[in-house]
């Protein structure tokens, strides 16, 4: 398993484990010997060593802050991306409770892998404005917070699209981020086994999550440095969209066409559909022409190819 699937993995397994109060479900996830640390002072600041220490932090922390609100919403705002010999992330945590503003918590947050994915480190940092805010919110509202180790609130209505709309966006975020590392896997970790790919300048759409897997690979060996830069996620009951750019290098050869090494840098757009909190479909859009222009191959003869394996396909 990559490092970004255990990131993955272990995010998912958190998210569940705050939710049904069975941080158990965290043990899979980390090496025996993990360290968590959390610069800033309490109750945000951390330094457990050893699996059942971490658990027991990440437990109590849940305990002490989160749970003393009605809803948790969390984001990643940024990444994750590979960075400094772990995954990187940027977040934000929107904590909720009827009659008092909102409070907001952004951060940074590393993990660090063995070989088998397992996390060996969790770092984080807590930027220094929202360390002192939750501390004197806390003071503050203390009377009008729910207990402390309360059980897992029910969502209210109005919070579910909130919620809803902020993991739509992180689920786009994680897949960009691993298919810029060409780690098909993790991409495909967060998708629904009938996930498919309308590429819609090729005309060609995968079948299932099985063939998405085949033609993603066959993808990274033509562009094998594709990365994609995201300028905005946005998210509703509809699905989601991003748009930004996207670059590759023409390395490999691609339907009877050698590559020319040539590297193409153009905007792009992707419309995202959900089912059963997974991603089920992507379509991505981008200029046909202004791809071939850049990476020196004919316009004419690239759709010529593509008619033939849409043809052969069909």
């Amino acid at each position: 398993m990559s490092s970004l699937s255990g990131f993955l993995a272990y995010a998912r397994a958190f998210e569940l484990a705050q939710a049904s109060d069975d941080f158990s479900l965290l043990v899979p996830c980390f090496a025996p010997d993990v360290r968590h640390t959390v610069e800033g002072e309490a109750p945000l600041g951390a330094d457990d060593r050893g699996r059942e220490a971490v658990i027991a932090g990440l437990r109590a922390s849940v305990y002490a802050i989160d749970r003393r609100f009605d809803a948790r919403i969390p984001e990643v705002l940024e990444g994750p991306v590979l960075r400094d010999g772990g995954v990187w992330m940027r977040f934000g945590l929107r904590l909720r409770r009827a009659g008092l503003p909102d409070l907001l918590l952004e951060g940074e947050h590393l993990t660090r892998h063995d070989g088998s994915g397992a996390v060996l480190a969790i770092e984080e940092r807590i930027l220094a404005d929202s360390d002192r805010a939750t501390r004197e919110y806390l003071a503050r509202h203390d009377a009008a917070l729910r207990p402390a180790a309360s059980k897992p609130a029910a969502l209210r209505a109005e919070d579910l699209p909130l919620l809803r709309d902020a993991l739509q966006r992180t689920f786009v975020r994680a897949y960009g981020g691993a298919k810029s590392e060409q780690d098909v896997a993790a991409a495909l970790s967060i998708c629904h086994p009938g996930f498919v790919i309308d590429t819609i300048p090729f005309g060609v759409t995968t079948r299932d999550r099985e063939d998405t897997a085949a033609q993603l690979a066959f993808f990274f060996s033509v562009f094998p440095d594709y990365r994609a830069d995201t300028e905005a996620v946005v998210s509703d009951a509809a699905g989601a969209a991003w748009w930004g750019e996207f670059s590759m290098s023409f390395a490999g050869p691609l339907l009877g066409h050698a590559p020319t090494g040539r590297r193409a840098r153009l905007p792009g757009f992707s419309a995202f559909e959900f089912r059963d909190g997974l991603i089920s479909r992507e379509r991505f859009y981008f200029d046909l022409g202004t791809l071939c222009r850049q990476i020196g191959l004919p316009l004419g003869e690239l759709e010529a190819s593509l008619a033939g394996l849409r043809a052969a396909a069909a």
